[in-house]
């Protein structure tokens, strides 16, 4: 499911969980004590996606770690991140009135906003994973089959759907779930069919059509020119796409952002880039927190299909792509793909020891995963995700041109405006006014 697709599914459940059936509204600072939708529910439930006991819990450590600092801000005492280390279930955890005021107020800022969603897209995933495995990849149905499954569970999508016999065309699914027993189930009861009905509605209005393409990567695209010299064919087409001409120089780095552009991760190195160090200095700052950068001297020894490598060779810096895995022992030789290897696109042998960084592009599903949408914002812009964003500046200590610490306003003013623009610069990040997908990832340490 791509990533419009996805917003569709979230706008859809978040209008029936919390929103009043209004289409893309949910309530982020939805609270529910211990004990009020079922006996069976011994701790709180938070959030418009109604995160029950552990999921609340997860859901509170992921807005702690997308911004720490604003969570101490509105936990200065530690109430709610002692709490982090406990088993809610099993103490039956009944938040005091000053913790409930705490944890509405950490899922209703910009973080919160943002994790819930995150957390919701994560466990969906899942969902669509086991509709496709189990019955059908039709985007339609699998969005049917996550309301039905996030509101009675496994047991009853599988009912509902083993019902269908191969039709799982919206209308049938609908017949399906008005066959199951209204006295017996939580997704037969007659007061959900409005929910059914109207999750029905938005999908066939809002849901479109996936063209779903090959997945291709850095690698898939040099192996379609091995051999090729420099200004041969494919070499020249780099060249005029990034210099606009055809020029003398050494395209490792053009060439590699030329394929990473085609295959859709050009964003990942941070950008075209000419410079090798300038692109392994986009890219470590880009995934200092993720896991997927090393910098010598700690190279995983289990290399991967697909690394970006990064060398020092002579005096002389060169990026490169590894077209099979490999094991790092530091001495010896490791076998890469990339341009201006002999003035060409070819397969060749590089010492270990001259390896000075390694990146791990993310492709596919996973590369979905990261692209959670969060809003572009500009000036003039009123929303969460600018709170989010104006959040993550206070924590980092950004200030506004007049001197004064960024307010949380949940509004893009000119002051936010001078913050972005002074980000960017000071990230090495493209000029600009706007906190693009690019700054997101940079902000959010992605």
């Amino acid at each position: 499911m791509n990533t419009a697709n996805m917003n569709v599914l979230t706008n859809t459940i978040g209008a029936v969980e919390s929103g009043g059936q209004v289409y893309g509204k949910r309530r982020y600072d939805a609270y529910t004590p211990p004990y009020t939708n079922t006996q069976q529910e011994h701790t709180i439930t938070l959030g418009w996606a109604q995160n029950y006991g552990p999921e609340a819990k997860k859901l509170i450590q992921m807005i702690y770690d997308i911004s720490p600092a604003n969570f101490r801000n509105l936990d200065p005492k530690r109430s709610i991140y002692d709490m982090l280390s406990k088993d809610w279930v099993a103490m039956e955890w009944n938040p005091t009135a000053s913790q409930k005021n705490i944890l509405i107020n950490l899922i209703d800022s910009g973080a919160g906003h943002t994790a819930q969603d995150m957390l919701f897209q994560d466990l969906m995933r899942t969902y669509i994973k086991d509709c496709e495995n189990d019955f059908t990849k039709d985007v339609k149905a699998q969005m049917m089959y996550c309301e039905i499954r996030h509101l009675g569970g496994k047991a009853a999508v599988n009912r509902i759907f083993n019902r269908c016999k191969g039709d799982y065309s919206l209308t049938n699914i609908m017949n399906a779930l008005s066959k199951d027993d209204p006295n017996s189930n939580q997704v037969g009861s007659r007061k959900f069919r409005s929910r059914h009905e109207k999750c029905y509605e938005f999908i066939n209005k809002y849901a479109v059509n996936e063209d779903r393409k090959p997945v291709t990567t850095i690698v898939d695209e040099f192996m379609k020119y091995i051999g090729v010299h420099e200004y041969d064919g494919i070499v020249g087409t780099i060249q005029r796409w990034y210099y606009g001409t055809l020029v003398k120089d050494a395209w490792c780095a053009t060439s590699t952002s030329y394929f990473a552009s085609i295959a859709g991760v050009l964003d990942q190195l941070g950008g075209k880039q000419e410079s090798v160090y300038t692109m392994m200095n986009n890219c470590r700052a880009l995934h200092k927190t993720d896991g997927r950068f090393w910098d010598y001297p700690n190279i995983p020894s289990k290399l991967k299909k697909h690394d970006v490598i990064f060398f020092q060779r002579t005096g002389i810096s060169h990026v490169a792509h590894l077209w099979k895995d490999e094991t790092y022992t530091g001495s010896g030789t490791i076998s890469v793909l990339g341009g201006n290897q002999s003035d060409m696109i070819c397969k060749k042998e590089y010492k270990q020891m001259g390896i000075q960084a390694v990146y791990r592009p993310y492709y596919g599903e996973e590369k979905e995963k990261y692209m959670f949408e969060v809003e572009t914002v500009k000036r003039g812009d009123k929303n969460n995700s600018v709170l989010l964003m104006q959040e993550i500046f206070r924590a980092r200590g950004y200030k506004m041109k007049n001197g004064n610490v960024q307010k949380c306003s949940g509004t893009c003013g000119p002051q936010t405006e001078y913050v972005i623009e002074w980000y960017r610069k000071q990230r090495k990040l493209p000029d600009g006014k706007v906190c693009d997908a690019a700054m997101w990832r940079d902000l959010l340490g992605m």
